[in-house]
């Protein structure tokens, strides 16, 4: 694949996951049926789609879904469990 076909397509890897970020969380929480952590998610999001996506992403997504109430947050021994 040419350099310039390969970054096109990270880039709009890079632009889909930053765009539905909220639903992979979504599905993630629902696959694994329990209540998670933020790093938790981070290694679920890698490990069934493949990329890394950057912990202050992650957080931050978590953070406005959680005020718009599209999940819950509890606090748990020093971190934040999420369950939908």
């Amino acid at each position: 694949m040419a350099p310039n076909a390969k970054e096109t397509l990270l880039e709009i890897e890079r632009r889909f996951v930053n765009s539905f970020l909220d639903i992979l969380i979504l599905l993630t929480l629902y696959s694994q049926g329990r209540e998670l952590g933020g790093y938790d998610i981070i290694k679920h999001l890698q490990a069934d789609y493949g990329f890394l996506v950057s912990p202050g992403t992650v957080y931050s997504c978590l953070c406005y879904m959680e005020r718009d109430g599209l999940l819950r947050g509890t606090p748990q021994m020093g971190k934040r469990g999420f369950t939908p």
